[in-house]
């Protein structure tokens, strides 16, 4: 498809007679050009193939305007180390610098979201310094219960999430010390408040708390990672050819409307 970006790389064979596949970068046009109508957020996960041949799939999933998942980007490698998310989000920058959504202006206005894995946050600080890096509050909640049996602090953890003043924030802070006089200093030693507190998160995160985009997609991928890397990546091509199908006679139903029907519907429940 013209305008797809394609990377493909190579290394040399055990022999050194020969090439073999070492890690491919792909993103597609259609998602190209889409993610400029999305919601400035995206999602980064990796998950492993489950073919006799390994590997991981890496992703970068963003959001549109209905609250659809929108594959943006994926890229199949060895391993989920500091090397392969850096190469992957270089190229990422590049589609995202010059397809920014229309409802921001400059790239440090997009927001990602991740648990966090080997590599990724370094990786999203060299490539989008500016950007605002979204926790995954599941994945902290998790670890958070290993570290601290109490039944109660899950759900107050939860609740400093989605505290919108500081007030709040510090009075749910305030019954976790009552419960455990090391619990807060060990959430802002393992993951400070600015990436998983609405109060103090300097980006948008359009209400995702969770990693729940990027996960949802790899739920989604489930029988696909099953195949080869030639077969899983056409069973995806053909799954958002069926998609961009679908939404965009989705749009020409309702092209003479300003907002989406789910959003429209919104002002008259206020």
């Amino acid at each position: 498809m013209i305008g797809s970006v394609i990377e493909l790389e190579t290394a040399p064979t055990s022999d050194g007679d020969g090439t073999k596949f070492y890690r491919l970068f792909i993103s597609y046009r259609a998602s190209i050009d889409g993610f400029v109508h999305c919601r400035a957020l995206l999602g980064l996960d990796g998950t492993h193939l489950t073919s006799k041949y390994g590997g991981i799939l890496l992703a970068a999933t963003g959001v549109d305007a209905r609250g659809q998942l929108f594959p943006v980007a994926f890229a199949v490698v060895s391993a989920e180390n500091d090397n392969n998310w850096d190469w992957f989000l270089k190229h990422l920058y590049s589609i995202v610098n010059g397809n920014l959504p229309i409802s921001i202006t400059k790239i440090d206005d997009v927001t990602f979201l991740s648990d966090r894995q080997k590599g990724l946050i370094d990786s999203v600080t060299t490539w989008f310094p500016s950007s605002a890096h979204a926790y995954c509050l599941r994945h902290l909640v998790e670890n958070f219960k290993k570290a601290f049996k109490h039944k109660d602090l899950p759900d107050l953890l939860w609740e400093a999430a989605r505290a919108t003043t500081e007030g709040e924030f510090q009075a749910t802070c305030n019954a976790m010390r009552a419960i455990s006089s090391t619990c807060v200093d060990w959430l802002y030693t393992t993951a400070h408040p600015m990436h998983w507190a609405t109060v103090y998160f300097p980006g948008r995160r359009f209400g995702h708390l969770t990693s729940n985009i990027a996960e949802s997609l790899n739920s989604w991928l489930l029988k696909a990672r099953d195949l080869p890397i030639e077969g899983m990546l056409e069973a995806m091509r053909m799954k958002l050819m069926a998609w961009f199908t679908e939404r965009r006679g989705f749009a020409a139903k309702h092209h003479e409307f300003l907002l989406v029907p789910e959003v429209d519907n919104l002002r008259y429940k206020c």
